[in-house]
C-alpha cells in the first residue's frame, strides 16, 4: 500500500478521506497491526483492501475483496495466516462497505 501523498493529506483534512487503524494480524504483511490507513468513498473492485462494517455489529474490519458475488454481494479474505473473513461471516452486502483503502497515513 503506498504512502499518503499531499493530495491525500488535503483530501483527509478536508473531509474526503476517511482515517483508520488496522487492529490485528489478518491483513499482515501488507498492512501490518497498528498501521494507518485512509480510505475513499467507491464501488470496490476485485483485489481492493476496503473498510467494511460487518452487518449485525458495529466492528469495523479491514480485509481484501476475494470476489465480487453476481448479487452484490463482496467475498471478503485477509491477507494474514491468522484471520477472520468470509469464511467464517459469508459474504458481506457491498452497501456495508465504508470505503476502499488509498494509501497508509504516516
Amino acid at each position: 500500500m503506498p504512502p499518503a501523498t499531499a493530495r491525500d493529506l488535503l483530501a483527509w483534512l478536508v473531509g474526503r478521506r476517511t482515517r483508520f487503524r488496522v487492529a490485528g494480524p489478518s491483513m499482515a504483511p501488507a498492512l501490518p497491526d497498528g498501521t494507518t490507513v485512509l480510505v475513499r468513498s467507491q464501488v470496490p473492485a476485485h483485489g481492493d483492501v476496503v473498510v467494511v462494517r460487518l452487518p449485525d455489529t458495529d466492528r469495523v474490519v479491514v480485509k481484501r475483496v476475494q470476489r465480487v458475488e453476481p448479487d452484490g454481494r463482496l467475498f471478503l479474505r485477509g491477507d494474514g495466516e491468522r484471520t477472520t473473513d468470509s469464511r467464517d461471516y459469508g459474504a458481506v452486502p457491498a452497501e456495508r462497505v465504508v470505503g476502499v483503502v488509498v494509501s497508509t497515513f504516516p
